[in-house]
Protein backbone atom coordinates (compact mmCIF):
# COMPACT_ATOMS: atom_id res chain seq x y z
CA UNK A 1 0.00 0.00 0.00
CA UNK A 2 2.78 2.46 0.35
CA UNK A 3 2.85 3.08 -3.54
CA UNK A 4 -0.76 3.44 -3.13
CA UNK A 5 -0.52 7.33 -3.34
CA UNK A 6 2.38 7.23 -6.07
CA UNK A 7 -0.32 5.42 -8.75
CA UNK A 8 -3.01 8.67 -8.16
CA UNK A 9 0.26 10.79 -9.69
CA UNK A 10 0.66 12.73 -6.66
CA UNK A 11 4.17 11.83 -4.98
CA UNK A 12 3.51 14.15 -2.49
CA UNK A 13 1.05 12.05 -0.63
CA UNK A 14 2.20 9.14 1.65
CA UNK A 15 0.30 7.29 3.95
CA UNK A 16 1.30 7.12 7.46
CA UNK A 17 -0.98 5.25 9.42
CA UNK A 18 -2.62 1.84 9.16
CA UNK A 19 -5.73 0.80 11.25
CA UNK A 20 -6.96 -2.50 10.42
CA UNK A 21 -10.95 -2.89 11.66
CA UNK A 22 -13.12 -5.78 11.16
CA UNK A 23 -14.92 -3.57 8.14
CA UNK A 24 -12.25 -2.47 6.49
CA UNK A 25 -8.52 -1.36 6.75
CA UNK A 26 -8.10 2.78 7.61
CA UNK A 27 -5.37 5.00 5.44
CA UNK A 28 -4.30 8.36 7.19
CA UNK A 29 -2.61 9.78 4.05
CA UNK A 30 -0.58 13.14 4.62
CA UNK A 31 1.65 15.37 2.65
CA UNK A 32 5.21 15.01 2.62
CA UNK A 33 6.01 18.79 2.04
CA UNK A 34 3.89 19.73 5.04
CA UNK A 35 3.65 16.80 7.27
CA UNK A 36 -0.45 17.43 7.84
CA UNK A 37 -3.32 15.27 7.14
CA UNK A 38 -4.33 15.11 3.47
CA UNK A 39 -7.30 12.55 3.65
CA UNK A 40 -8.74 9.17 5.26
CA UNK A 41 -9.35 6.38 2.71
CA UNK A 42 -10.73 2.69 3.35
CA UNK A 43 -9.65 -0.29 1.78
CA UNK A 44 -12.07 -3.24 1.60
CA UNK A 45 -10.15 -6.04 3.49
CA UNK A 46 -11.76 -8.96 1.24
CA UNK A 47 -11.25 -7.01 -2.67
CA UNK A 48 -8.67 -4.38 -1.92
CA UNK A 49 -10.98 -1.60 -3.32
CA UNK A 50 -10.10 1.39 -1.86
CA UNK A 51 -12.57 4.36 -1.24
CA UNK A 52 -13.13 7.23 0.17
CA UNK A 53 -14.20 7.59 3.86
CA UNK A 54 -17.42 9.34 4.36
CA UNK A 55 -15.11 12.04 6.01
CA UNK A 56 -14.20 13.07 2.61
CA UNK A 57 -17.65 15.19 2.19
CA UNK A 58 -15.81 17.51 5.15
CA UNK A 59 -12.28 17.58 2.85
CA UNK A 60 -11.89 21.33 1.92
CA UNK A 61 -8.67 20.17 -0.70
CA UNK A 62 -9.06 16.46 -1.23
CA UNK A 63 -12.69 15.76 -0.96
CA UNK A 64 -15.55 14.42 -3.74
CA UNK A 65 -15.30 16.97 -5.84
CA UNK A 66 -11.98 17.50 -6.39
CA UNK A 67 -11.75 13.46 -6.61
CA UNK A 68 -14.60 12.59 -9.19
CA UNK A 69 -17.50 11.91 -7.34
CA UNK A 70 -20.73 12.90 -6.19
CA UNK A 71 -23.00 11.61 -3.64
CA UNK A 72 -23.73 8.34 -5.26
CA UNK A 73 -19.40 7.79 -5.64
CA UNK A 74 -17.85 7.43 -8.98
CA UNK A 75 -19.63 6.55 -11.96
CA UNK A 76 -23.59 5.65 -12.76
CA UNK A 77 -25.13 3.72 -9.56
CA UNK A 78 -21.58 4.24 -7.32
CA UNK A 79 -19.25 2.95 -9.58
CA UNK A 80 -15.93 0.47 -8.68
CA UNK A 81 -13.21 3.13 -9.74
CA UNK A 82 -10.66 3.76 -7.46
CA UNK A 83 -10.29 7.32 -5.73
CA UNK A 84 -7.99 10.00 -7.08
CA UNK A 85 -7.26 12.54 -4.96
CA UNK A 86 -5.94 15.74 -6.29
CA UNK A 87 -5.76 18.99 -4.70
CA UNK A 88 -8.10 21.70 -5.83
CA UNK A 89 -6.84 25.14 -7.68
CA UNK A 90 -8.29 27.43 -5.24
CA UNK A 91 -6.49 27.58 -1.74
CA UNK A 92 -8.21 25.93 0.91
CA UNK A 93 -10.02 27.95 3.69
CA UNK A 94 -9.02 29.08 7.13
CA UNK A 95 -10.68 26.62 9.43
CA UNK A 96 -12.74 28.61 11.86
CA UNK A 97 -13.28 25.83 14.53
CA UNK A 98 -9.34 25.85 16.40
CA UNK A 99 -7.71 22.46 17.21
CA UNK A 100 -8.13 23.36 21.09
CA UNK A 101 -11.98 23.99 19.99
CA UNK A 102 -12.73 20.77 18.33
CA UNK A 103 -10.61 18.80 21.04
CA UNK A 104 -13.37 20.53 23.67
CA UNK A 105 -16.29 19.17 21.31
CA UNK A 106 -14.45 15.86 20.98
CA UNK A 107 -14.72 15.87 24.61
CA UNK A 108 -18.00 16.73 25.66
CA UNK A 109 -19.52 14.36 22.69
CA UNK A 110 -17.65 11.62 24.47
CA UNK A 111 -19.10 12.98 27.83
CA UNK A 112 -22.41 12.51 26.48
CA UNK A 113 -21.92 9.74 24.23
CA UNK A 114 -19.68 7.42 24.83
CA UNK A 115 -18.91 7.61 29.17
CA UNK A 116 -15.73 5.90 29.85
CA UNK A 117 -13.52 6.80 27.00
CA UNK A 118 -10.96 9.38 26.23
CA UNK A 119 -9.51 11.25 22.99
CA UNK A 120 -6.18 10.31 21.97
CA UNK A 121 -3.94 11.39 19.02
CA UNK A 122 -5.52 14.13 16.73
CA UNK A 123 -5.00 15.14 13.24
CA UNK A 124 -5.85 17.85 11.79
CA UNK A 125 -7.65 17.27 7.92
CA UNK A 126 -8.31 19.85 5.16
CA UNK A 127 -11.09 21.19 6.90
CA UNK A 128 -12.33 19.22 9.64
CA UNK A 129 -9.79 17.15 12.46
CA UNK A 130 -10.11 13.34 13.53
CA UNK A 131 -9.10 12.41 16.40
CA UNK A 132 -8.91 8.87 18.16
CA UNK A 133 -11.03 7.13 20.64
CA UNK A 134 -9.51 4.96 23.64
CA UNK A 135 -11.53 2.76 25.93
CA UNK A 136 -9.64 0.62 28.85
CA UNK A 137 -6.26 2.54 27.18
CA UNK A 138 -6.70 1.11 23.64
CA UNK A 139 -7.70 2.90 20.58
CA UNK A 140 -11.37 2.18 20.32
CA UNK A 141 -12.54 4.03 17.09
CA UNK A 142 -12.41 7.45 15.47
CA UNK A 143 -14.18 10.78 15.27
CA UNK A 144 -14.38 13.83 13.56
CA UNK A 145 -14.66 17.66 13.94
CA UNK A 146 -16.05 19.79 10.89
CA UNK A 147 -13.02 22.92 10.83
CA UNK A 148 -15.99 25.17 9.96
CA UNK A 149 -18.96 24.11 12.29
CA UNK A 150 -17.82 22.42 14.83
CA UNK A 151 -20.10 19.53 13.91
CA UNK A 152 -18.98 15.98 15.88
CA UNK A 153 -18.85 13.06 13.61
CA UNK A 154 -18.80 9.73 15.16
CA UNK A 155 -17.09 7.53 12.70
CA UNK A 156 -19.40 4.23 12.96
CA UNK A 157 -18.80 2.70 9.76
CA UNK A 158 -15.09 0.43 11.37
CA UNK A 159 -16.19 -2.32 13.41
CA UNK A 160 -13.86 -2.97 16.17
CA UNK A 161 -10.09 -2.33 16.03
CA UNK A 162 -7.68 -5.30 15.45
CA UNK A 163 -4.36 -3.77 15.10
CA UNK A 164 -2.76 -0.42 14.27
CA UNK A 165 0.53 0.13 12.81
CA UNK A 166 2.63 3.13 11.80
CA UNK A 167 4.24 3.63 8.20
CA UNK A 168 7.31 4.67 8.02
Amino acid sequence: MKGLPMIWGNPDLAITKLLEFTNHFYLLVEEKSTGTGALELLVDRYSGLVKSSPTTAWNAQYGRNQMGQGMMGRGMMGGQSQPQPQPQAQPQRQMAVSPERATELAQQFLARQLPGTALGEAWSLPGYYTLTINRDGRLFTLLSVNGLTGQVWLQSWHGGLIAEQAVP
